[in-house]
């Protein structure tokens, strides 16, 4: 624990020990305790000119109150109310529209700073005033500290991040956002779209997702999930489903050495010509074998298994595809389809 951090009195979290982190823990992951302990009737001072109440006592409340209330956003209500319904423009003449940040300039951004218009245009040498300077101790000594401020910053929240509390918080947060379908379909409409315009990022994410699975933040999350001790590989192991949990437990019982630590993976792609990365369940590299554990097929995974078959052959391994019988108490085979 770092000397500026204190401990959440509601969970095993450090936080840094300013009014304004601990408000925000405690209002993003206890909202039900922040209303206990920060609750008091609030006297708002700024109006809504749409409905002439007062709703807020700064912009943002503001533009909280116009989105929900309204649905209009807050540089809308802006042109509305203190434009006559007229977006600005560009004050040098071209006509573009204004960007607005905070507020409206009189110019578009870049405008007055680009080419000629910029103070330092064509400075070289001696005519540039910035030419000589030298940091001073005091200067470098802000930096450093700085420096070291950001590295403990990012220490604190990579604490927080990999417990076990924060990887389930986001695993509700993430379920929560993506339980509306229209949320799920423009999500992946960007997703697509951006990965269409930059191939090259469809590899940073494949590797992410891999690390995210393996350590139990990603993939599928429900009770049925445990990390269970591989006595063959003497590590913990991320167990997906209770047939996984289940699967280890026969292997254990009969001395079949497998893991789902392993490097095996398998590039393939579907009907649709997206390229994926398929990571088998459990394999046994002494006895050169893959172990699929699965419920069903269905079409999106004839071109997963395809693959897998011929990723066996040409490296000297067999693989089988088994689901649980849930009336005998035993694993069985599935045939590929």
């Amino acid at each position: 624990m770092e000397l500026n951090e204190i401990k959440c009195q509601f969970c095993d979290v450090f936080i840094k020990n300013t009014p304004r982190s601990i408000g925000s823990h405690i209002g993003y992951w206890h909202k039900d305790k922040s209303k206990e302990l920060f609750h008091q009737p609030t006297s708002f001072n700024i109006k809504c000119l749409e409905c002439n109440q007062l709703v807020a006592n700064s912009k943002n409340v503001l533009g909280r109150h116009l989105r929900k209330s309204h649905k209009i956003e807050y540089v809308d209500y802006i042109v509305k109310h203190e434009y006559n319904n007229v977006w600005p423009v560009c004050a040098c003449g071209c006509n573009e529209r204004l960007k607005f940040h905070k507020g409206f300039s009189s110019h578009v951004d870049g405008h007055s700073s680009r080419g000629e218009n910029n103070g330092m245009y064509g400075k070289r040498g001696s005519d540039n005033p910035n030419t000589g300077k030298i940091r001073t101790a005091e200067m470098r000594e802000r930096y450093s500290s700085g420096a070291k401020k950001s590295w403990a910053d990012f220490n604190v929240n990579r604490r927080q991040i990999f417990t076990e509390e924060y990887a389930e918080n986001m695993r509700n947060v993430i379920n929560e956002v993506f339980a509306t379908t229209d949320i799920r379909e423009k999500i992946g409409e960007g997703v697509r779209k951006n990965l269409e315009e930059h191939p090259e990022l469809r590899e940073v994410f494949r590797e992410n997702a891999i690390r995210l699975i393996e350590a139990g933040i990603s993939g599928p999350h429900n009770s049925k999930t445990e990390w269970k001790l591989n006595p063959f590989s003497s590590q913990e192991e991320y167990m997906h489903s209770s047939w996984e949990t289940k699967f280890l437990d026969e292997c254990i019982a009969n001395n079949t050495p497998v893991t789902k630590k392993h490097q095996i993976r398998i590039r393939y792609k579907d009907f649709n010509d997206v390229e994926h990365v398929y990571i088998p369940d459990f394999v046994s590299e002494q006895l050169k074998m893959i172990y699929e554990i699965k419920g069903r097929q269905d079409e999106t995974t004839q071109e997963k298994y395809i693959a897998l078959d011929i990723w066996c052959n040409a490296n000297n391994y067999k693989h089988v595809l088994l689901t649980y019988n849930e009336k005998n108490k035993q694993f069985i085979e599935l045939q590929l389809v």
